[in-house]
């Protein structure tokens, strides 16, 4: 794929040809789809960046666009869902015009490795903190996530969140638990991008096994928020993850009482993790009821008057 920023370097004093890029802002909930240029490429490499490519002679932009997103990601995109967000011009001899794209049809995957090494879903804040080709990046995916996530709490009242506890048999750096620590980022990866996933609480090094709040520092959490009940429970027990849930006794101590609670919070709502053991233990200490439950015995979201 040529990205959005494809021939940004001038070399010497060579000024390249006029060229014009459509580039796109893919939007799935709070994230956006960026593309890190593979270290082959002359210009840019290792630079994450958003998705596009050139225009052809005769081709219009919004049409360049489409079809860059079908060759590269293996997705359709219905022209006259594109939302025009702006026209930049980051040198003199180059214009990206840029797109928002909301929704799509197909299974997005990498068609063009040799372009891209890697694609991954961000957050805006995650956005921010990458090497990017031009800092205007991330205001266009700042603006567009603002209004999904307006948009979304307008259809969606509540979201599900959820806390998950496990006792580890062993250190983190043991070999006991290696096989489950290796595997963390990969399960970590396939939540982020389940149909429903909204958020998950991590820390610098991209997952919670360094958040100890309890004073037994051997147990770990893990709290995410989701669109609904069904779509937690689709990644649970319908992906790879339930086969690491099956073998958790390889990995972590059966413990005495429920590890996991799950309850509803406002759309957009992101629970820290001292508001989510205060819901484990309500749920312990009285069963479950609508303000802390289980799978087992589950609650319908809080219905909003009018």
């Amino acid at each position: 794929m040529s990205s959005a920023c494809d021939d940004g370097t001038v070399s010497g004093s060579t000024v390249p040809e006029p060229q014009e890029i459509a580039a796109a802002v893919l939007v799935d909930g709070d994230r956006v789809l960026m593309c890190r240029r593979n270290p082959s490429r002359q210009w840019y490499p290792n630079i994450w960046d958003l998705p596009g490519g050139h225009i052809e002679p005769g081709e219009m932009p919004a049409d360049a666009l489409v079809r860059e997103l079908r060759e590269e990601l293996g997705v359709t995109v219905d022209p006259a869902d594109l939302e025009f967000s702006a026209t930049l011009q980051p040198e003199p001899w180059l214009t990206v015009h840029v797109w928002v794209v909301r929704s799509w049809s197909g299974e997005l995957s990498n068609r063009a490795p040799a372009e891209h090494d890697s694609l991954g879903w961000f957050s805006q804040a995650q956005v921010a903190a990458l090497e990017l080709p031009s800092p205007v990046i991330v205001d266009l995916c700042a603006e567009a996530l603002r209004v999904n996530v307006d948009s979304v709490a307008g259809m969606r009242d509540h979201d599900l969140a959820q806390l998950n506890i496990g006792r580890l048999l062993a250190p983190t750096d043991s070999p006991v638990v290696a096989e489950f620590m290796e595997a963390l980022d990969e399960v970590n990866a396939l939540a982020d991008r389940s149909p429903g996933f909204v958020w998950r609480f991590q820390t610098d090094e991209g997952n919670a096994t360094a958040e100890r709040p309890f004073p037994d520092d051997t147990i770990l959490v893990n709290l995410s928020t989701w669109e609904s009940i069904d779509a937690l429970s689709d990644y649970v027990y319908r992906t790879v993850h339930a086969e690491y849930l099956r073998r958790r006794r390889e990995w972590f101590e059966r413990l005495d009482e429920v590890g996991i609670v799950l309850w509803w919070v406002p759309t957009g709502h992101r629970p820290s993790v001292a508001e989510a053991i205060e819901r484990l233990e309500h749920l312990q200490q009285h069963g479950s009821t609508h303000r802390a439950f289980t799978f087992r015995h589950r609650f319908e979201a809080p219905r909003t008057d009018g």
